[in-house]
Parts: C-alpha cells; structure tokens; sequence
C-alpha cells in the first residue's frame, strides 16, 4: 500500500501528533492528503521515528538492566564477604570488585557506588553485617576487617638495644633495667632488652630481668637477634641457642632481604638466605615463641629487587612469622615510597601483621614511620628520644601523640598513659646521662600533657 488509511478523527489526530514531532515544528498538515492519506515520505518518516524510538526505549531498559546486574552483583560481593564462613574469603576480594562496578558507574556524578571507588571507603558496607554478626541468633556470619580496623597500633620500643648503640650513650645493665621497668608503667607493648649473642651485658640483663622486672614487664621483654649461621643446622646455631636460653617469649630476627647483602656481606647463594630464614623462623615458633622478622635494607632492597625482596617475606610468612617488620635500614626513603610499598605487603601477605623500623638519616623517620601506619602497618618500632647510631631512630615521643591526636589512630598506649610522656622522655635522658632537648615539639615544659 502506498499509505495508511485513518480509521477515525480520534486516530487521525494521534497520527497528527506523531507527524509533527517528526517534522520538529514543521507545518505537518501539508504531509496530509485530500482523501486522508499521509504522504509517502511522511509515512517512511513516522515508521523511521517509531524505530527509533522503540531502540531508544530498548536501550535504555538495556541500560538499566545492565546497572541492576552491577549493584546485585556489588551487593552479593560485600554479602559473601560479610559471611565469610571459615575463613574462605579474604578481606582483599571485596576491594578491586568495589572499584571495578565503581569505574561501570562512573559517568553518573554523585554515584556512591562510584565514591567508594575513589576515597576508599568500602569498607563502610562492611557496617551493616558487622550488625548483623552481632546478633546471636545469626550464625555463621562475621564481618570483613581489614588490618588497620582490628589490630591497634602498638609500639615496639628498642632504646634498650638500638638506642643505647647511639653516640655518647652508654647504659648500665641496672640502667637498662630501670629503664625497662618505667617503660613498662607506661604502657609500651614490647621491650627489646638487647642481643643475648652479642656481648656479656645484654646476656645479663636477661638473666636478671627474669627475676627483678614484674612477671608483665618481663612478658614484654624481646631478645634481638639473627637467623642461623649459613651452612649451620640451626639447633646447632650458638646465637640462636642464646636466644631460646634467654627464656624472652618474643624473639626478633633480623634478616637479610637485600640481594647485595646476601652475596657481598654473608657471602652466601640466595637460596641459603632464604633458607637461613625459613629455619630460624619454624625452629622458634616451635618452641613456642612469638616471633619478628626485621626484614634489614627492606626498602632498598626492593628497590634492586623486588623480586627476591619479596620472597625473604615469603620465607618467613611459609615458616609462620608473626610479625614483618620493614626496614628502612640506611633511614633513606620517603614517606610516599614507604606508604605504597607497606601496603602492597599488607595486601600481599593479608594474614600476617606487618610493622616498620626506620632510622633518620634525612630526618624522615617519623614522618615514614606513620606513613607506614597509613598503609597498614600495626607496629612502630622506635626509641625515646629518638636514641639511636648514626643520626638516630624513629623518636616515639614524636610518633605516639601525633597517631592518637593527630591522625586518630586506635592505639594499644591510650590518652591517659600520653600524659607521662614527658616524665618518660626526662627520666631516660636522665638515666642515659642526656641533656634534654628544649625543641622538641611534645615534650617541651609548655606543652600540656
């Protein structure tokens, strides 16, 4: 047929209208015949609009379904992480799904879906589950943590060790039981007494300290020292006798994580490392020891090799390390580096607490050491008064009141305990024959504690 014939005025006049949206204002009368029909053309064009405006409609319910499917889908993510039954799913999982149905949604401005995305904040879906988990009569259920929302940051003080080593200090054994003590009044969650190994002054504080300290101080108390020998079974390591006969429930090792240490300084093959580690680490965890690698030159050593960096982690991690501490051994990296690097380990090794160790060669030890925090780390290792060889260590009497006032960190040493940290820094220096710093910026005489 060469048109469409008009079965009423009542139709006529919807196909009027149609027409005339076509024409986009044009006088659309003129598309009508004497005897009803619609021209031709008009009519091409009213079924070539219809088309199109069937597609647009397909389209947009396309549309539509396709962003249901998405936020079902984030939602029976954040639902299967918020089960978690038995440990199947790790925290991580949720994070790059988030982020990948966020990029889907990102042409909608004001998406929330597409915020987390962007700030982060994902873990905020964990919120309602948490409420759920909580109810006991719901079984089975427990809500996705990350590290940093479940572990407070505790601090790892090793004045008694790496400080004592700075420049024109020098500390008696009674000293280092003093200070021990007063330490532990403040609330410091590990002591590091000394290298049992090493030399006849640390072997006796630990001797001493089994009886002198109170049973929780000395609960605290961590004996510093290395993996085996190369080529030595490690039940017939000396220095690794000494530190299971110091009796200290928490031993810290350092190991080498750098490939230039490895074949220049133990002169050994890189497997042996590796080796070196994963023994020392399995032998004392079954005695039953809570035990720290100090992963010694980390940051550099990722730097040359990432690679092998990596799996002296790995090494430690398989022999069931509780703790990764990461080095920043020559004091020489930058806040940024140290944040994106802890967190690629925090997100690598997802079961196991990472902290950080950072010497102030270019005065950036605070400052990496809570950039650490920031990427995950939940223990700071540091001294008072920033004590330490060479320009010093991370100065925790720095680094405890900015974590707790400052950047509102959940902290094992609390605000009560923050009131004495003037009296703590005087009483070390005293005992260390120091003269106290008049610029230091928390513990001057006219800031309130």
């Amino acid at each position: 047929m060469q048109g469409v014939r008009l079965a009423s005025g009542r139709i006529a006049r919807g196909a009027h209208r149609e027409v005339g949206s076509v024409m986009e204002g044009r006088n659309w009368r003129g598309a009508l015949r004497p005897d009803g029909l619609l021209e031709p053309r008009m009519q091409a064009a009213a079924g070539r609009r219809r088309e199109e405006e069937g597609g647009s409609r397909s389209a947009a319910t396309l549309m539509s379904f396709v962003r249901l499917v998405s936020l079902s889908c984030l939602m029976l993510s954040t639902m299967s992480m918020a089960s978690a039954v038995e440990g199947r799913l790790p925290c991580a999982w949720l994070q790059p799904r988030v982020k990948f149905w966020g990029s889907k949604l990102s042409h909608r401005h004001g998406s929330h879906v597409c915020s987390l995305a962007q700030d982060g904040s994902w873990k905020r879906f964990a919120t309602p589950w948490r409420m759920i988990a909580s109810d006991p009569s719901v079984k089975g259920l427990q809500a996705p943590t990350a590290q940093g929302e479940s572990i407070p940051v505790r601090y790892y003080d090793t004045t008694l060790r790496d400080g004592a080593q700075g420049e024109g200090i020098s500390l008696s054994c009674d000293d280092k039981l003093r200070i021990a003590a007063r330490l532990h009044r403040f609330g410091v969650d590990y002591i590091e007494g000394g290298w049992p190994g090493s030399n006849p002054k640390d072997a006796e504080f630990f001797e001493r300290a089994k009886v002198e300290l109170p049973p929780a101080a000395w609960d605290k108390v961590a004996a510093f020292g290395s993996t085996r020998y190369k080529n030595v079974k490690v039940e017939d390591d000396k220095q690794v006798k000494m530190l299971v006969d110091s009796g200290a429930r928490v031993v810290t090792l350092v190991g080498k994580s750098w490939d230039l240490h490895v074949d220049q300084v133990l002169e050994t093959s890189r497997e042996e490392n590796l080796a070196m580690i994963f023994d020392t680490v399995s032998y004392l965890k079954s005695l039953g020891r809570e035990v720290m690698l100090d992963a010694e030159h980390f940051y550099d050593g990722y730097s040359a090799n990432p690679e092998y960096a990596m799996s002296c982690l790995s090494a430690a991690v398989d022999a069931g390390v509780d703790w990764l501490v990461l080095c920043d051994t020559n004091g020489g990296s930058l806040p940024w580096d140290i944040e994106d690097l802890t967190r690629e380990v925090v997100n690598r090794f997802p079961g196991v607490k990472v902290g950080i160790h950072c010497h102030n060669d270019q005065g950036m030890a605070v400052a990496n050491s809570l950039a650490a925090v920031r990427g995950g780390a939940r223990v700071i290792q540091g001294t008072i008064n920033g004590y330490g060889e060479r320009t010093g260590n991370a100065n925790a009497m720095s680094i405890l009141p900015t974590l707790s006032l400052a950047m509102k960190e959940c902290c094992s040493i609390g605000l009560e305990n923050l009131r004495g940290i003037t009296s703590l820094s005087r009483y070390v220096d005293e005992q260390a024959n120091q003269p106290n710093n008049p610029r230091a910026g928390m513990i001057r005489r006219d800031v309130r504690n």
